[in-house]
């Protein structure tokens, strides 16, 4: 018994809608999954000191690179280098940077990490030209990937 033209048609043409749906579906639950979150790029970064006369906001950008090393650039020319680690979506990573006359801001910073944006919370310390401590204070990071 032979299949008459237009219902083979309809057959094949069910065939194709059932394999295209059946195919899009694997597709579209992967891409709802979100990347694995890396700390290495380049991150827009705001932070908030809360140090004497606090809170104060600086903004700038922190380059983390494969290595576990980076860069510092932040509002007001101050400029240095990171090491950072990361363990799923925890981070730490510790920074330094130049202060106007010669003095050192160094910090230590903990904190979490999603597919573009990461905050953590630390501890700012401040030096003199001298190396001598002039304050520490809690900084509060809050950053989106470039």
């Amino acid at each position: 018994m032979s299949v008459p033209m237009g219902l083979r048609k309809r057959i094949v043409l069910a065939g194709v809608i059932v394999l295209s749906v059946s195919a899009a579906t694997p597709m579209t639950a992967a891409a709802a999954v979100p990347l694995a979150a890396s700390l290495a790029g380049a991150w827009n970064v705001t932070v908030v000191e809360y140090s004497q006369g606090g809170p104060f906001t600086r903004t700038g950008v922190f380059t983390y690179s494969s290595d576990g090393t980076g860069t510092v650039a932040t509002s007001g020319g101050f400029t240095g280098a990171l090491d950072w680690q990361q363990s799923g979506s925890s981070i730490t990573f510790t920074f330094e940077h130049n202060l106007p006359a010669g003095g050192l801001a160094y910090g230590t910073e903990n904190g979490t990490i999603s597919a573009t944006t990461f905050t953590s919370t630390g501890t700012i310390t401040t030096f003199d030209s001298n190396g001598d401590q002039t304050d520490s204070f809690e900084g509060d990071f809050s950053s989106t990937l470039q």
